[in-house]
């Protein structure tokens, strides 16, 4: 045997030896080093034991510094180190049985080290090793999207842990190019965040991130999945899906439900105790049986635009994991046959109006201008005819009574001497835009039911158009209807300017009520 001993197994066996005449010389024990893990800010236990043999003297140390001690078979505190105060104890109750174990409660991350318990007794003296660790461990993992970047956090963990990525479908992980931040506070404690940027669209992937402890024994993940923009219409029922890619066994189910700031919580359920909160009892529901095959996807009953349009975030929580899924829902109005019946009939009312005004301000401009080029003698040989019709008027005029202060409507009109009656619109350019005004007047001034002429809504979009047209042509009229005036009449009395002012004026009351029946085809449109 001794043959087949190397030397450094004999150096190990000297080594050995000489530590035992040591202990013995000096009459203290030392045995093998003990560990101890310990949870952060739980109480831990550190071991000791000795053989009793009547009184016994205890002292704890960390690294020389005093943690706790016992003698006269009472606990003493005198020499104690104030990290420790009021955080020690011994088992009282069991140190005649040789337990000299310490308890320290609310253990933190400076607790950490190698401790040493001696003891003393008449038959000699103990020392005991433990080495105590702290660990901290990973309680939640939160994973969120912010603008184009998914963010993993998790915090209150010791010691630091490392973050990993991947994908669904899954994603070279060199092309994510994370970011990873770690930071430890006033406790010791670390906390993690990670980044990565989106890849392609919003909803093409979810994203997964695990938070591992530094010894491997834990492992917690979380996943993300933004869905596309879901529509829906009023009363009609919506499906917004959640499925998780593996069922859980024990496993809570929530759906959160966010408008604009506010965020409520409507449905909950436990698979442990099958207990289920569902806060949209008449509007939502969720097929139980589905949810433990991993579809927790909810039902909207009968959604409303004003209570159902908002963010629905789906979460799985189970051992270690942490599935989300959100989606944005937008409940719209339900648009009926006849109200989109309406809406094309106003839209091709709205451009019938629009179009028709425009030709015919064209086409009173163009003859405007036409006129305008026409030598003044011209001019005045082409308005002899409309002269002398002008002057038969002035004749009815002065027959018709004094006190008379309306003109009758149902006047029939002069022919012109081309034998054609004037319509609706008459030759000349004033006349044209003067009729079209009184068109205009009589759109915006006159309902067509007797419910409307109690409303007092401001004009439609194109009456507010033909209104500003039409303020224009007005002006148009005045300068046009002066300049007239001044050429044919240069050489007649005051008088008769006045009487022809009035034919004119006698005239455009005519025009207006001919042109109402008109005016009522062209608002069929609307």
């Amino acid at each position: 045997m001794w043959h087949s001993l190397t030397v450094m197994d004999l150096l190990r066996l000297c080594a050995s030896f000489v530590l035992f005449l040591r202990t013995c010389v000096s009459g203290i024990i030392i045995t093998k080093d003990a560990q101890v893990t310990c949870l952060f800010h739980e109480d831990c236990v550190l071991p000791c034991s000795f053989k009793p043999t009547g009184a016994v003297v205890i002292h704890w140390y960390k690294q020389q510094i005093p943690v706790h001690s016992y003698y006269y078979n009472k606990d003493q505190y005198g020499l104690q180190n104030k990290h420790f105060s009021s955080r020690t104890n011994l088992f009282n109750s069991q140190i005649a049985q040789g337990n000299a174990s310490l308890v320290l409660r609310k253990v933190k991350v400076q607790d950490q080290g190698r401790y040493k318990c001696y003891t003393s007794t008449k038959k000699g003296n103990q020392e005991t090793f433990v080495n105590l660790g702290v660990k901290a461990l990973i309680q939640f993992v939160k994973l969120e999207m912010v603008e184009e970047r998914v963010i993993c956090q998790s915090q209150n963990i010791y010691p630091a842990p490392e973050v990993t990525w991947a994908t669904d479908p899954p994603t070279d992980t060199r092309s994510l190019q994370n970011f990873t931040r770690k930071a430890s506070d006033s406790k010791g404690l670390f906390t993690i965040e990670s980044k990565i940027s989106v890849i392609g669209n919003i909803s093409d992937h979810t994203y997964f991130c695990s938070v591992v402890s530094t010894d491997g024994m834990q492992v917690w993940t979380a996943s993300l999945h933004h869905q596309d923009k879901l529509f829906g219409e009023e009363g009609s029922g919506l499906l917004v899906p959640c499925m998780v890619t593996q069922p859980c066994h024990n496993f809570t189910l929530t759906w959160t439900f966010i408008r604009t700031t506010e965020s409520i919580v409507i449905f909950t359920y436990d698979s442990r105790t099958r207990r289920i909160a569902n806060l949209w009892e008449s509007k939502a529901e969720l097929d139980i049986d589905q949810a433990h095959l991993g579809n927790g996807s909810l039902h909207l009953l009968n959604p409303d635009t004003l209570g159902h349009s908002g963010a629905y975030i789906c979460t799985f929580y189970g051992f270690q994991m942490r599935h989300q899924v959100q989606t944005h829902v937008n409940i719209t109005v339900r648009v009926t046959d006849d109200d989109e019946h309406h809406c094309r009939r106003s839209w091709w009312g709205t451009a019938a109006s629009v179009f028709i005004f425009l030709i015919t301000v064209s086409v009173a401009l163009s003859r405007c201008f036409r006129l305008r080029e026409i030598p003044l003698f011209e001019r005045q040989g082409q308005d002899e005819p409309r002269r002398n019709s002008l002057e038969s008027v002035q004749t009815d005029i002065h027959r018709a009574p004094s006190n008379t202060t309306s003109f009758e409507a149902s006047k029939p009109l002069k022919e012109h001497p081309d034998g054609s009656k004037n319509d609706v619109l008459p030759h000349t350019p004033t006349e044209n835009s003067m009729i079209y005004a009184c068109m205009i007047i009589s759109d915006s001034s006159t309902p067509d039911t007797p419910a409307e002429r109690h409303d007092s809504r401001p004009q439609t979009p194109t009456g507010a158009i033909i209104t500003l047209f039409t303020s224009e042509i007005n002006t148009q009229v005045s300068d046009d209807k002066e300049n007239e005036r001044n050429e044919l009449d240069s050489e007649s009395h005051a008088a008769d300017g006045v009487e022809m002012e009035c034919t004119v004026i006698q005239r455009f009351h005519n025009k207006c009520e001919t042109a109402t029946p008109e005016l009522s085809q062209i608002n069929g449109f609307r």
